[in-house]
């Protein structure tokens, strides 16, 4: 396959590490490992972000405003970037918008904050810290958007504290069950199997995330995230669009990835109508384990 026609994604997410202050029951990540970008990574991170055309770069974590040093090396050293800069954050620090605009302040060039809040963030953070979070980067001109799980469509309530806020944007992504949401029995309720996800691609596919001492993938779920599987990851981003796996959740639907690996789905089971719970079961069958195994590196 020529790489060269392969379309690159102009964004990128990167994971600078696990750790956090809060605790809440549905995190993907279970336990902390107390992760963290290797000196190596955030050196390299940067020679990325210089090289590659991105448009947008996302720092993830864990709660991003623990590694403002990590976050602020590679920026700095990815001289000539000139994307938006956006981090994801639980808000902890804004005690007052003073308070907020200073842990703000202390990241170069951010230009977006997207702050997790849903009932589960609710039991940590007031909502008073919310509306200064909001107030702060409207202050310092930054964007402010909201990045809410759901467990159940009721839970969207819960966003009518924002309409005080006014005009403000809204993503909601569903909880796996994947590490304390799983031990806690939180994935995300379906009514009944939906047969359109076997028609679907992977969502994530055209994505790029850097995974915390892991490397280049576009997947950040449950097939990777307690794994090391080499099939799934790159050291570099041409090494990651080269790969089988990428080739393959790209040209295939939940479907054909199914009749392709011999994967049965007579059960149809509500939670299959996830993209993340039936890409995992489909990838757990033999015919699946069998072609990881051929193609590990």
């Amino acid at each position: 396959m020529n790489n060269d026609k392969v379309k690159r994604s102009r964004q990128i997410a990167i994971e600078v590490g696990d750790r956090c202050n809060f605790k809440c029951a549905h995190c993907g990540d279970g336990i902390s490992r107390n992760s963290c970008l290797s000196s190596r990574e955030l050196r390299f991170l940067s020679e990325v972000l210089r090289q590659e055309n991105f448009k947008d770069i996302l720092f993830v974590g864990g709660e991003t405003t623990l590694y403002v040093p990590e976050i602020n090396q590679i920026l700095s050293g990815a001289r000539g970037f000139s994307g938006c800069v956006a981090i994801t954050t639980n808000g902890y620090f804004a005690t007052s918008v003073a308070a907020a605009k200073k842990v703000l302040s202390s990241f170069l060039n951010l230009d977006s904050v997207q702050l997790s809040f849903d009932k589960f963030h609710c039991k940590f953070l007031p909502f008073p810290h919310v509306k200064n979070l909001w107030k702060a980067c409207l202050d310092l001109g930054l964007n402010f958007s909201v990045l809410t799980a759901i467990q159940d469509p009721l839970d969207l309530l819960l966003l009518e504290k924002l309409w005080v806020l006014g005009g403000v944007k809204v993503g909601v992504s569903k909880i796996l069950p994947l590490g304390n949401a799983k031990t806690n029995k939180l994935g995300m309720k379906y009514p009944s199997f939906d047969r359109g996800i076997l028609t679907r691609k992977c969502p994530s596919r055209s994505n790029l995330v850097y995974l915390c001492s892991k490397g280049f993938t576009s997947c950040c779920s449950i097939l990777t995230r307690n794994s090391r599987c080499g099939v799934f990851f790159s050291d570099t981003v041409g090494g990651f669009y080269a790969k089988p796996f990428h080739r393959l959740i790209s040209g295939h639907t939940f479907g054909s990835l199914a009749k392709l690996f011999g994967a049965d789905l007579g059960g149809e089971l509500p939670e299959w109508s996830n993209p993340c719970v039936i890409c995992s079961y489909i990838f757990s069958q033999p015919g699946a384990k069998k072609w990881l195994e051929e193609n590990s590196d």
